[in-house]
């Protein structure tokens, strides 16, 4: 219970200090990143010995999901670039395409859903899943403009 404590105070006090690197020479990605570890390692309450067996998962599975993300990415900036040139066919392989991403999505989930399992409780794996809604959530929140300062989870 105390390793749990000042494992949260530790990872809580890193994301309010960004990892107390100098101003100005923050990467925002690295800093939203430690946010969300942060984040999440309190909303499942993590112990220190789950935490070194989930992260290395939940990184894999981010890095898994950004591959697929990030060639939707380009294909969705493309046919928006193309769009009114592209003929009927392009755009029928488009929608098609788009499921098939959906697809690659779903299946990558159901993957890590079991690998979850095999290093998390089910009920923290069910958390999961609950922190990553309310984590994007509140990224939404804060972007959009209705929510000052950097997401916090106090809520």
């Amino acid at each position: 219970m105390m390793k749990n404590i000042l494992l949260t105070l530790l990872l809580l006090f890193a994301w309010k200090t960004g990892w107390a690197q100098p101003p100005g020479n923050e990467d925002p990605a690295d800093k939203m990143k430690a946010q969300k570890v942060a984040f999440i390692t309190a909303k499942l309450d993590l112990s220190s010995e789950e935490s070194a067996k989930f992260w290395p998962v939940y990184n894999n599975y981010e890095s898994e999901l950004k591959v697929i993300r990030k060639k939707r990415k380009s294909e969705l900036m493309n046919a928006k670039i193309n769009f009114d040139s592209m003929s009927d066919a392009q755009v029928s392989q488009l929608i098609d395409d788009e499921f098939l991403y959906q697809q690659q999505e779903l299946d990558l989930r159901k993957k890590y859903n079991e690998l979850f399992k095999q290093v998390l409780p089910v009920k923290k794996v069910a958390l999961l899943y609950k922190a990553e809604l309310e984590w994007t959530k509140e990224v939404i929140q804060k972007w959009s403009g209705n929510h000052a300062g950097a997401p916090h989870g106090n809520k």
